[in-house]
């Protein structure tokens, strides 16, 4: 945990962190991108207002329902675009987007029909902000990671805060020996997340020091030449998630009895973050764990700069029990291929992927699923369990079992 403001920086560590430990930033990777979106503005290189298409590769496309989605819309989370891409593959279910290309995005792109219009209603969207992104990194002819180094963490002196290259190289190999070991909800060891082409929405790794340099920077405590374009990424374009809560560029601002806070939260598979500032009282906080336990830490942030409560965190949850998994061959999972319908107005899609079973929910994200039993699935990342019912030889039906509730979905006739 960090604070900045004009009587200097303080650092409080639990544990054996220290103030050059790594965490994933999670989402405040985003603010990041913002950052990038508003400079390249202020430099003519691209417009707010600009839509979004007129910088995808060839062969790309954004469908247009009333009227082009913009950058602007991308950063705001008004794009309408759904918060992860329903393709994700998942072949690591503890690192979901490890294995997500600019191909997989490019394809979904193409086939995904919006709902309605741009900026009808805030819907928060990781695969905006990391199309918005590749976007950028594009139009300046680089890559995200190159784009962030040289516009922001370079000439600010923040060498700790990078994207986690993964290709072994021996800077990689320091920092990851340096990184905080991540923990989910239970307080057991998870692994590390990868970005991938989602990097731009919370691919990002830092440590307490570096980003109390990041908020000094925009309170002006720490000088740099960005300080215009960041000024003016707190003024709010739009409504955010909840009332009295606004979008800035890259940023939420919510409003609080002393005032403006600026603000945005993290989270990856084992981490949580916040960092936030008030820009007229010009203090800035982050506050860093290396645990998913809830509530989490955007209290504690909020309130360094408020004096409002902090949430009474619970003892962890004990871990559930480890389901056995039992082997099914690949050409018998072809059994349960099939559209299952679930009243009132959903059906539940198998698939085979190689040598596993996936479902998908209209409008959801396909899940792996895995046997425990011959004809029982279960999912690790959403808890429910799939019983198939056999008659004559053949899967006729599927009861979906999740919070203690049953649904039967009968089997519907090939097309």
């Amino acid at each position: 945990m960090g604070v900045i403001d004009a009587q200097g920086r303080r650092i409080i560590v639990r544990g054996p962190a220290k103030s050059d430990t790594l965490f994933e930033i999670g989402s405040i990777t985003k603010t990041f991108t913002g950052l990038l979106l508003a400079d390249m503005a202020a430099r003519g290189e691209v417009g707010l207002n600009d839509p979004a298409a007129r910088y995808l590769p060839e062969g790309w496309r954004l469908p247009v329902r009333g009227r082009p989605i913009t950058l602007l819309d991308l950063t705001t989370h008004r794009s309408g675009l759904p918060r992860v891409p329903s393709d994700l593959p998942l072949s690591d279910e503890s690192n979901p987007y490890a294995d997500y290309t600019s191909a997989l995005m490019r394809d979904f792109l193409k086939s995904w029909v919006p709902e309605r219009e741009p900026g009808a209603r805030y819907e928060y969207s990781n695969l905006g902000v990391a199309l918005l992104g590749q976007i950028l990194a594009r139009r300046a002819g680089t890559d995200y990671e190159t784009l962030v180094r040289t516009r922001i963490t370079g000439p600010l002196h923040m060498a700790d805060t990078t994207i986690r290259s993964g290709d072994g190289d021996a800077g990689d190999d320091r920092g990851m020996r340096r990184q905080a070991t991540p923990h989910d909800e239970f307080l057991q060891p998870v692994p590390r997340w990868s970005g991938g082409v989602m990097s731009a929405a919370g691919g990002l790794r830092s440590d307490a020091d570096d980003m109390l340099t990041y908020l000094g920077a925009h309170l002006g405590l720490v000088l740099t030449p960005l300080k215009p374009v960041m000024d003016g990424m707190r003024v709010v374009r739009a409504e955010g998630d909840g009332p009295g809560v606004g979008m800035g560029i890259g940023w939420m601002v919510a409003t609080t009895p002393v005032g403006a806070i600026v603000t945005h939260g993290g989270a990856t598979g084992g981490y949580l973050s916040n960092a936030a500032f008030d820009p007229l009282r010009r203090r800035g906080v982050v506050v860093l764990a290396n645990a998913m336990t809830q509530p989490g830490v955007d209290d504690i942030a909020i309130h360094l700069l408020t004096g409002s409560p902090v949430a009474a965190v619970p003892p962890p949850p004990p871990p559930p029990a480890i389901r056995p998994i039992i082997a099914i061959p690949p050409a018998q999972l072809d059994r349960f291929v099939g559209r299952y319908r679930l009243e009132p107005d959903q059906v539940i899609t198998v698939f085979r992927s190689k040598d596993r079973l996936m479902i998908q929910l209209i409008g959801q994200q396909a899940l792996p699923i895995h046997a425990t039993a011959p004809l029982q699935f279960f999912s690790r990342i959403v808890p429910f369990d799939l019983i198939f019912h056999e008659a004559s030889g053949k899967i006729d039906a599927v009861t979906l079992r999740q919070n203690g509730e049953d649904k039967l979905a009968p089997r519907m006739l090939a097309l």
